[in-house]
């Protein structure tokens, strides 16, 4: 069964063959219109694709997990208390997402200053090879 090879992949580290095994098993699932209840399925990819880091996706399925849980109504005691988790882990990656691009936005800003520093120190040293060029040239005249 193919949920079986995403988990022995998982087990193994290979998050990426894992992942793409769960994206392959849900596309099999819709195309079978066999989507009732996989609120808890959706959690095997959110977990996969969090420690690969790729936040955004595992929100994507984050989502998707407490969409169907909150379709079809919690169970209990026990559903309200995942609900109340994926909320928190919602809540989490949420921010994971938001400083991991304050974080490139501010390594794309350090780059940009950088790079204005060096055409800057590229542009004075024009400027004063040109100014030796002018001075020399007025040596030559004079001499």
């Amino acid at each position: 069964m193919l949920q079986d090879k995403v988990v022995e992949l998982a087990q193994v580290g290979n998050f990426k063959k894992a992942v793409e095994a769960a994206e392959r098993m849900f596309g099999l699932i819709e195309e079978e219109g066999m989507t009732e209840q996989m609120g808890g399925m959706y959690e095997i990819p959110a977990r996969l694709y969090y420690k690969l880091g790729n936040f955004e996706k595992a929100l994507e399925y984050t989502l998707k997990a407490k969409h169907e849980i909150d379709g079809y109504g919690p169970s209990g005691e026990k559903g309200e208390k995942k609900l109340k988790l994926l909320d928190r882990t919602i809540e989490q990656m949420k921010e994971k997402i938001k400083a991991k691009r304050e974080k490139s936005e501010a390594k794309k800003a350090k780059s940009t200053a950088k790079q204005g520093k060096s055409k800057g120190k590229q542009a004075k040293g024009k400027t004063k090879q040109t100014k030796g060029k002018a001075k020399q040239a007025k040596k030559n005249k004079a001499a």
